[in-house]
């Protein structure tokens, strides 16, 4: 299913289209019911930590406080609202800077393992991809306004858009699973 998603941003087919617009809104709604699972879950969880007052139920506290807080603002001020914005971009900008620094982190472990052992081609793949994505990143590319590699750089710039679908997707199916596997298992725990 995500090469057929990949696919339809590289190819211009109608066929791909069609079909990479119907996966989608599947995709996107099972992601949304996934996502009413998951804060479900999160809140029953952590809800019967402060009930039962738990070890660090105090964090569970401060985190159901916090998503209430954050959802009756965003049910008053509507998610337009520059305040409401300004707010959620406050903690999702430096969890995405983190995410992002450990991306790099990881990326650098596995360059220095793909070269230990010895040169082979996937290595050579490796390296030449992250040097090619960090070049094109940094924005120092030379002739970017000639005709001949507007469509390589537009080419390169695709490829993220295409992965950081493919992690939300994994992330939404991820998400479907965990909520399955819950629902499941509370239907064991009640017919038994």
């Amino acid at each position: 299913m995500g090469l057929i998603l990949l696919a339809g941003y590289f190819i211009q087919n109608p066929v791909l289209d069609t079909i990479r617009g119907w996966l989608l809104s599947w995709i996107i709604t099972l992601a949304g019911v996934a996502g009413v699972l998951g804060i479900i879950n999160l809140i029953s969880v952590h809800a019967g930590k402060v009930r039962a007052e738990r070890r660090d139920w105090g964090n569970s506290l401060i985190l159901i406080i916090a998503f209430a807080t954050v959802f009756i603002i965003g049910v008053l001020l509507k998610p337009d609202h520059p305040f409401f914005n300004s707010m959620v971009s406050a903690v999702v900008v430096p969890v995405e800077t983190s995410l992002l620094a450990l991306l790099s982190v990881t990326l650098a472990v596995a360059l220095i393992r793909a070269i230990r052992p010895g040169i082979s081609l996937s290595s050579i793949l490796f390296i030449a991809s992250a040097l090619l994505f960090l070049w094109a990143g940094s924005g120092f590319v030379p002739f970017q306004d000639q005709k001949f590699t507007q469509p390589l750089l537009s080419f390169l710039n695709t490829l993220p858009i295409g992965g950081a679908r493919g992690i939300l997707i994994g992330v939404g199916l991820g998400s479907l699973t965990v909520g399955i596997r819950t629902l499941i298992r509370t239907e064991q725990q009640v017919s038994e």
